[in-house]
């Protein structure tokens, strides 16, 4: 009789079974309807998220697009076209103030290589505007690695020359490493390092290097006797320069250092310390000659080279001005070529 009873309670366990099956299965198919619903609900959103997605992308690269042809438009080269209206009428009031001094200009915008010229066969005694080819030999045959910027050349008695604030420290005989001759031609413009640094070059390694970078007054003497300084033109000076300008962008380490010798030059009116706007120049001064050449980091940069026979009389200031009324001409390139570029890549829109 016991075998029996737990028999007939075995058998009252299987009811219970498949009531929790049939919940399992109920619960399951309301589990896969809810997954259903989720799914389609994902699957929907996730579409509209990606349609969003793929219109902003497309609004993107559309912007993107239209700012590299407005940019593009601002950098087009110049043409004599541009020339009438406001731009003509500022190039004329810098020719007028110019006609009252002795002195040959040249500017040249580095982005659309508009230029203004003035004067431009004048031959000027060069005096220390040749220490930026001083400067360009020696670092750029550093950076090809055939010399070493360390290297010492010995302070012998002939180099000595009056205006020598560099060398001033050093005495007869002592070893000075080309790296400082070259910061003390630039930033003090050194005579004393200047001749060691054209006896080093070669006077005719030099003057051959100037020809070779298309320049044609290097070390001539129309203006005075034979020496290490020789003749200019605004032309040649911005060939000088652009060589400058190449380097700096092309050698970041020496580049770097070299920039900041000439950022840092003695007598730069290039520059304007109160607008903030730096320029990378050399000057030169003898009797009557004064001169500035350099890059000006202006909101475009562009080369400069003015030279003067202005020594004697309030040059500074004048050279000063003349920069700032090519700025004058820089702006109104420029603006003109803002609205003209605007109307053409936004106009339509």
């Amino acid at each position: 009789m016991a075998k029996k009873r737990r028999k007939r309670r075995k058998l009252k366990k299987a009811p219970r079974t498949i009531l929790l099956i049939i919940i399992l299965v109920v619960l399951f198919l309301i589990l896969k309807n809810s997954f259903n619903n989720y799914e389609e609900t994902f699957n929907s959103t996730y579409d509209y998220l990606k349609e969003k997605i793929e219109a902003i992308k497309s609004k993107q690269d559309k912007k993107a697009e239209l700012e590299k042809k407005y940019n593009d438009c601002l950098a087009q080269e110049y043409t004599e076209e541009e020339k009438a209206g406001n731009l003509e009428q500022k190039e004329i009031e810098l020719t007028t103030y110019l006609q009252k001094y002795s002195v040959s200009v040249k500017f040249v915008d580095i982005k659309t290589n508009y230029t203004y010229v003035y004067n431009q066969d004048k031959i000027y005694y060069a005096a220390s505007t040749i220490k930026m080819l001083d400067a360009l030999y020696i670092y750029e045959e550093a950076a090809k690695g055939n010399i070493n910027l360390d290297e010492t050349v010995k302070y012998l008695a002939k180099f000595k020359s009056s205006y020598s604030a560099g060398m001033i420290k050093h005495k007869i005989n002592d070893m000075v490493s080309l790296r400082d001759l070259v910061k003390y031609a630039i930033t003090v413009s050194d005579n004393t390092a200047h001749h060691m640094l054209v006896n080093y070059i070669g006077y005719d390694n030099l003057k051959a290097f100037g020809n070779s970078l298309g320049a044609t007054s290097t070390l001539n003497h129309s203006v005075l006797g034979k020496d290490n300084f020789g003749d200019m033109n605004v032309n040649d000076a911005i060939i000088y320069v652009k060589e400058l300008y190449n380097f700096i962008n092309n050698n970041s380490t020496l580049g770097k250092e070299l920039k900041s010798y000439f950022t840092s030059s003695q007598d730069n009116y290039l520059k304007d310390e109160d607008r903030k706007i730096e320029a990378a120049t050399k000057y030169g001064q003898y009797n009557s000659y004064f001169h500035n050449n350099g890059i000006v980091y202006y909101t475009n940069p562009y080369y400069a080279s003015i030279l003067t026979e202005l020594g004697n009389s309030n040059y500074k200031e004048i050279i000063s001005n003349i920069n700032k009324k090519y700025q004058e001409l820089e702006d109104t390139l420029y603006g003109n070529r803002i609205n003209y570029c605007q109307e053409q890549i936004y106009g339509s829109e």
